[in-house]
């Protein structure tokens, strides 16, 4: 009799937190640099226009990731089904990855721009 190895787990084509995750970091960071570009041209007074295009950039990049051509190109993985969320809401996976970097990449580019140009 042979040894029977065991079956290897079913993988399934599934969004991939991780990807969204990412996505939603990378766009963060670039909201953060067009902050820190608008804050450096107009002055400091500018942080409700900040603000406003961070939430204009969030509501893009959702809509992005909630297009299904964008989503089935660069969104989906093969995933092992344990690793399958069932439940996995594209704004709230976003919301966070989105603005911690908005804001660090915001204060950092300005902080380390503003003395150059002094």
């Amino acid at each position: 009799m042979e040894a029977q190895t065991p079956a290897a787990p079913a993988k399934v084509q599934a969004l991939s937190e991780a990807r969204l995750t990412l996505f939603f970091s990378l766009a963060g960071i670039i909201s953060g640099a067009l902050s820190a570009a608008i804050s450096l041209a107009y002055g400091t007074g500018m942080s409700t226009l900040c603000l406003l295009l961070a939430i204009l950039l969030y509501y893009a990049s959702y809509k992005l990731a909630s297009n299904e051509k964008f989503r089935s190109r660069y969104l989906m993985a093969m995933l092992e089904e344990s690793e399958v969320k069932k439940n996995l809401r594209v704004w709230m996976t976003g919301i966070w990855p989105f603005f911690i970097l908005w804001l660090i990449a915001w204060v950092m580019i300005y902080s380390s721009v503003l003395p150059l140009m002094l």
